[in-house]
């Protein structure tokens, strides 16, 4: 039997995400603080979320580091 070994490489990823805001820098009612909850603490990022995912500026992610974990 073939056991394989594998390795985890650990990766930090930098994404933008421009949030429109109204006179009171809130969107749909909700302040900056409460989005931030709501979109990256209670949704996982591998989850759909209409409002964040439409708010991510692409071409902005980048690769802050990728390091191989023991």
């Amino acid at each position: 039997m073939d056991l394989k070994k594998y390795k985890i490489i650990k990766v930090v990823v930098e994404k933008k995400y421009m949030v429109p805001i109204n006179d009171d820098t809130s969107i749909n009612g909700w302040s900056l603080k409460e989005v931030i909850k709501d979109w990256f603490e209670r949704v996982p990022l591998f989850q759909y979320h209409a409002n964040r995912d439409s708010s991510l500026m692409r071409g902005t992610e980048r690769v802050i580091s990728a390091t191989v974990e023991d």
